[in-house]
């Protein structure tokens, strides 16, 4: 009953974090606010953004108001704003950090995070209905067709996994999310094959015994 509760528990938390992991993301995780003054900033780094009255908006590192004027820092250059022209100002805080572009790190791994959950759900569904299929299949007609379909089996369980990835990916020349999940499934599908072939083998066995 517990691991019940804990697999629902996973479930429903895996839901819920691909449902809005594009809504919690605090910043753009593709496109920077500003690459040049937010390129590199160490975790906790904090950032401020000028809104003008004519729309426009500026990057600062930091800022402070004197005799009616805004003087701002930037990571290369420095300036001074008339007050009343600043409309809104905005903190910016980068919990992890930035990269090299000047993208958010925090917003980019629960980006990525989303897309590798994704993959990973996927192409661990798509090597169980591999394996399911042709190890059901070998077990239940046997014969030459068990034989068959165990060599095939053999042959990808006997090259090593880096090099049947790179043979996959040269034969499907774009590389793209569909074409890794194809990838990863391909690589995964020969141990549950071999299971389930294994189950068919023992349930026909136990029908044979039980109508002897």
């Amino acid at each position: 009953m517990k691991k019940r509760k804990k697999i629902f528990l996973i479930a429903i938390s895996i839901t819920l974090y691909l449902s809005f992991a594009d809504v919690i993301v605090p910043f753009d995780p593709i496109i920077s606010l500003d690459r040049e003054n937010l390129s590199a900033l160490p975790p906790f780094s904090k950032a401020y953004e000028l809104r003008l009255d004519d729309g426009s908006k500026i990057i600062v590192l930091d800022y402070r108001i004197y005799d009616g004027f805004i003087y701002y820092e930037q990571k290369f250059l420095s300036g001074k704003i008339k007050l009343e022209r600043l409309k809104s100002i905005r903190t910016l805080f980068f919990i992890f950090g930035t990269d090299n572009l000047g993208r958010d790190v925090f917003s980019r791994t629960i980006y990525g995070g989303k897309f590798s959950l994704i993959i990973g759900i996927l192409s661990s569904f798509l090597a169980f209905l591999i394996g399911v299929s042709v190890g059901s299949v070998a077990g239940y007609f046997r014969g030459i067709i068990d034989k068959i379909l165990m060599r095939a089996t053999d042959v990808f369980l006997a090259f090593p996994k880096l090099f049947l990835v790179l043979v996959l990916i040269a034969f499907m020349g774009t590389q793209t999310i569909f074409s890794l999940i194809i990838i990863l499934s391909l690589l995964n599908w020969m141990g549950i094959a071999r299971l389930v072939r294994a189950e068919f083998f023992e349930v026909k066995r136990n029908g044979i015994r039980s109508c002897g």
